[in-house]
């Protein structure tokens, strides 16, 4: 009995320690193509030519959606700045498989009215300088991007948008990557597409809530960021040979599922909001899941209980 419940002990503590692991928050910073960089001189989406010289933001309230469930990383918050590498460790977490991952950009309600100078001065949302807080009644900037436009590049224009109202969670499907076990989330952040088609010729002072200010916040919400590795990788943890074809799948169209038959395996399929989709023993006569809805689906193939291989699915319309 003893030496049962040894092995026991040691299996789960082998188990629990593979899924953990420390995730970090990366985001590449671009304009356009190119990596980010002041004073380079780039197009909006309308063609007018800008200069950054500033630019700042919050990432708050990040979610981790992984193997059917969601983890927040509570009281995270980022200021980001452009110039400077932005890889931040969220913390240690159990995660097989990565499905998305979620965040607001600026500060969300509970923490855009509080003090300040209440904070440790290494703390994000301490005063900073140049300053990132409006005052308690409208709270902090969510996002301060400032530069030069025009031919001769001598018209100024800033954009501070704020405001509860404008306050939104995106999200962002990814697996990640494993880099020495460690979890990176990897986000392009293509700030050319910050300003898309404002026509800042002339120059532009929008601070508050609404008009420029306001469609800046708009186009971070939408278009700045996107998944910074777009491959669609099977992550496998131990040698077995899997396919899984086509991928993308259109809608109505059998995706075929081929797996080393030397074990008996299970196969579950999930959406991105962690709700089972399909969940079968895979055999012989059973190698195939249709799709009726387009989105991401993320598909685990399971030996005695544990994830052996996940793959992320694409369903289109096509």
């Amino acid at each position: 009995m003893k030496t049962i419940i040894l092995f026991f002990c040691i299996a789960l503590a082998v188990q629990t320690s593979y899924a953990q692991k420390d995730v970090y928050f990366k985001l590449n910073h671009l304009l356009g193509t190119s990596s980010f960089a002041f004073n380079q001189t780039t197009p909006n989406d309308v063609g007018s030519d800008f200069q950054i010289t500033r630019l700042q933001y919050y990432v708050s309230n990040i979610i981790l959606h992984h193997d059917g469930i969601q983890t927040p990383v509570s009281n995270t918050f980022i200021l980001v700045d452009a110039s400077t590498t932005t890889n931040v460790l969220l913390g240690n977490f159990n995660i097989t498989a990565l499905d998305s991952i979620s965040f607001g950009i600026g500060i969300e309600n509970a923490e855009n009215h509080l003090d300040p100078t209440l904070y440790a001065a290494s703390d994000p949302l301490a005063p900073q300088a140049p300053s990132m807080h409006w005052g308690w009644t409208s709270g902090y900037r969510f996002v301060a991007l400032e530069g030069l436009s025009g031919i001769s590049m001598s018209d100024v224009f800033q954009m501070h948008a704020l405001g509860d109202i404008n306050y939104q969670i995106k999200t962002i499907v990814t697996s990640g990557n494993l880099v020495n076990n460690d979890l990176e989330v990897a986000i392009d952040a293509d700030y050319a597409k910050a300003l898309g088609t404002i026509d800042i010729t002339g120059g532009v002072i929008s601070h508050g809530e609404n008009g420029d200010a306001k469609t800046v916040l708009t186009n971070f919400n939408t278009s700045v960021f996107s998944n910074g590795s777009m491959s669609v990788p099977v992550t496998k943890l131990e040698t077995i040979n899997v396919s899984v074809y086509p991928n993308p799948v259109p809608v109505g169209q059998a995706l075929q599922i081929e797996v080393d038959q030397a074990f008996e395996t299970s196969v579950e399929v999930y959406d991105l909001t962690g709700k089972v989709y399909k969940n079968m023993t895979y055999s012989p006569d059973n190698q195939s899941v249709r799709f009726m809805d387009s989105g991401w689906y993320i598909l685990n193939i399971k030996k005695e209980g544990k994830i052996i291989a996940t793959q992320k699915i694409s369903v289109t319309n096509e």
